[in-house]
């Protein structure tokens, strides 16, 4: 005597969650990473090069993998470590590391509520 169970149904229904849940993730990273972005052009400073600010360069990358990267775009990346880490005549400025530091807590729980809301929970 046995017993078949039709899991097809089961399957398919795993499939559409994980789905959703990779949608609900990434929706949640690139929100969270628009809000660092944010705090990253408050922080950064005016300094000026061939009349681009820095702050105007700051760009949100696509999630891959779990991981999406806030940055400067290709123009001005060159020379954000300029300002950050400082030369002999400029002492550093560190506006990536404190904006990073901040909101290191904050990124937390701003992707915790995110994923929540975005699941219904």
């Amino acid at each position: 005597m046995g017993l078949d169970v039709d899991t097809n149904s089961v399957t398919s229904e795993l499939q559409r969650l994980a789905r959703a849940n990779r949608n609900v993730e990434t929706k949640a990273m690139k929100t969270v990473a628009q809000k660092v972005a944010d705090q990253l052009s408050v922080n950064t400073p005016l300094g000026r090069y061939n009349d681009a600010h820095l702050r105007e360069h700051i760009v949100v990358g696509t999630p891959k993998d779990g991981e999406i990267q806030v940055g400067y775009d290709k123009e001005v990346s060159w020379r954000v470590h300029f300002a950050e880490l400082g030369t002999i005549k400029q002492r550093p400025q560190n506006f990536v590391q404190r904006t990073a530091e901040s909101m290191q807590q904050d990124i937390i729980s701003m992707l915790e509520e995110e994923i929540r809301r975005g699941l219904g929970l």
